[in-house]
């Protein structure tokens, strides 16, 4: 027979762990959504939900992160929420997370039916499992790793994204089509004494510099806030947006976290590691479509050097570089076999088309999040404080 007080501790721990799985199958079964005819839904929805919200990696999380991960697993899918393994000798730790929709930013041609352009098209990011809205979340934690800093701010330390989405179609015939993309919204930089040459240091201000911008707009621009181009206040993407009158008004710098694609039951899964060999991010003005600093576009220089110029390569014709990127009187059009163009199901095809590109970052959007401090600033993201338990499996 047991002691009395060993009989006590043994019924609350009972009365604990019935809380506990009364609790997990409450949420389990809310999580559950109906999928509509003729597509099936997923049979073992609520053990799957129960699986996920019992991990190690999941159950010490936020409350809307676990909500939206046992609503995946609730889903039809091909595999649960990606598993989170601490690979050092200490727990890893959530320091940020996203919870994605298709809302909050203009209407698009991935988001939505449009009469006349898209209406008769192969669906992608919308529409999967019979009209279930795209929802997804990202975990972004740390590694405590020997030698490695243990604060997210430091560009030395070593952090894990994990993504999950249900709602992508698979794209055929391409081995990654969706894509993850960190956003950092330029800030208003310090003033600094310039170089020997008379231009400012890295990430820094010139006094003149700091002064134009700031007469700008409503003075918005001063050390430290989110630059902004018409020096008004902040104003971030919208589901209001017009474009191109109606606009955000910050400068985006977009840090790819690779390609991937769908899996059969239209989830997709990514990992992505962000540490000191990939944060880094090439100068905007090198791309072909920002015509590149004042003058650079008119002199020929934007892709003189690279491969979107069409040619024979060094040592054969030499184009200008002009007619790459427009069609003028003194540069026709160039029509071969291996033009890209758009197809319905938004890869390419050999055609004579011009093809204008989408970006394929257009159709996710962090809602349902609180504003914290964060490592990596962002339009919309949500922060929690370092937990105190561990949040992944030993």
């Amino acid at each position: 027979m047991f002691p009395e007080r060993t009989r006590k501790a043994f019924l609350w721990a009972v009365f604990a762990v019935s809380g506990l799985l009364g609790s997990q199958l409450a949420t389990a079964q809310t999580a559950i959504e109906p999928v509509p005819p003729p597509c099936h839904a997923n049979p073992n929805a609520l053990a799957d939900i129960q699986t996920v919200l019992s991990r190690g990696d999941i159950n010490h999380l936020p409350g809307p992160l676990q909500d939206r991960l046992a609503r995946l697993a609730g889903r039809p899918h091909s595999t649960l929420p990606t598993q989170a393994y601490a690979e050092a000798d200490n727990p890893s730790q959530l320091f940020q997370y996203y919870l994605l929709d298709t809302q909050g930013f203009e209407p698009n041609v991935f988001t939505s039916l449009i009469p006349g352009v898209n209406d008769t098209a192969m669906l992608t990011v919308t529409g999967g499992n019979c009209g279930l809205p795209t929802v997804g979340a990202v975990r972004v934690v740390l590694e405590p790793k020997p030698g490695l800093p243990t604060d997210p701010n430091d560009p030395g330390a070593f952090i894990d994204i994990f993504t999950d989405i249900s709602g992508l179609f698979v794209i055929n015939n391409e081995s990654g089509w969706y894509e993850g993309w960190m956003i950092h919204d330029l800030t208003v930089a310090p003033v600094a004494s310039p170089r020997p040459d008379g231009h400012a240091q890295f990430g820094k201000l010139l006094q003149a510099d700091s002064v134009a911008i700031k007469k700008m707009g409503t003075h918005h621009n001063i050390q430290g806030r989110i630059f902004t181009v018409d020096g008004n206040d902040v104003r971030f993407p919208s589901a209001t947006d017009h474009f191109p009158d109606v606009q955000t008004n910050v400068v985006p710098i977009q840090l790819s976290m690779g390609a991937y694609n769908s899996l059969q039951q239209s989830d997709a899964h990514a990992y992505w590691e962000f540490n000191y060999t990939t944060n880094w991010i090439h100068p905007l003005y090198e791309l072909p479509f920002t015509g590149g600093i004042p003058g650079t576009f008119e002199a020929g220089q934007v892709g003189a050097l690279q491969s979107i110029v069409p040619g024979s390569g060094p040592a054969g014709v030499k184009n200008n570089p002009l007619c790459s990127m427009a069609i003028t009187p003194t540069c026709p059009a160039i029509r071969t076999s291996s033009t890209p163009r758009l197809t319905h199901n938004g890869s390419s095809a050999s055609g004579s088309s011009p093809a204008v590109w989408p970006t394929r970052s257009s159709w996710m959007s962090t809602r349902e999040l609180s504003p914290s401090s964060q490592v990596f600033p962002s339009r919309s993201a949500c922060t929690t404080p370092t937990p105190q338990k561990s949040e992944e499996l030993i």
